[in-house]
């Protein structure tokens, strides 16, 4: 064996080590996975649902908001409700991505509305509805968003 060879070998021995590596370190994830719930909303008769890392943060056992990874859809934000399941709560800020634009409810508005339907270690559900503007701007005209999440990644601080 020529030393071309054994250097021909080493080298796709380490490219194939590299890559099994490689590989195995991702972790494939579907997009329409649910793993850690979902946020679904209805807005403009269109229908969305963001499943990318759905994640909920409590402080000090009061829910403060909860989102997507990539804020297409946020049901508050820093709320400090002490749930009670059943409960409505007005006066929530909601801000949601549709067709490439932002919609979200505008300063100093009482529109939002959430109702939790469960809250445990793990798993947070419920549904929510408001009256939501383009950029929160209230010149802008209003449209009215429904939807429901289900939430069992809970940051509790």
């Amino acid at each position: 064996m020529n030393k071309t060879d054994i250097n021909s070998r080493i080298i796709i021995a380490l490219l194939a080590f590299a890559t099994f590596i490689s590989l195995s370190a991702c972790k494939k994830t579907d997009s329409n996975t649910t793993a850690n719930g979902s946020i679904q909303y209805t807005i403009n008769g269109e229908t969305y649902t963001q499943t990318d890392n759905v994640n909920a943060v409590f402080v000090s056992g009061k829910f403060q908001g909860l989102t997507d990874d990539n804020l297409d859809a946020k049901v508050g934000d820093g709320e400090d409700i002490s749930i009670a399941i059943g409960t409505t709560y007005n006066g929530i800020k909601l801000f949601f991505k549709a067709n490439g634009e932002t919609y979200g409810t505008p300063p100093g508005s009482s529109s939002g509305k959430v109702t939790f339907n469960k809250n445990e270690t793990n798993l947070l559900e419920g549904t929510f509805e408001g009256t939501v503007k383009l950029d929160g701007d209230i010149a802008n005209p209003a449209k009215t968003i429904t939807g429901k999440f289900t939430v069992k990644d809970l940051l509790r601080i």
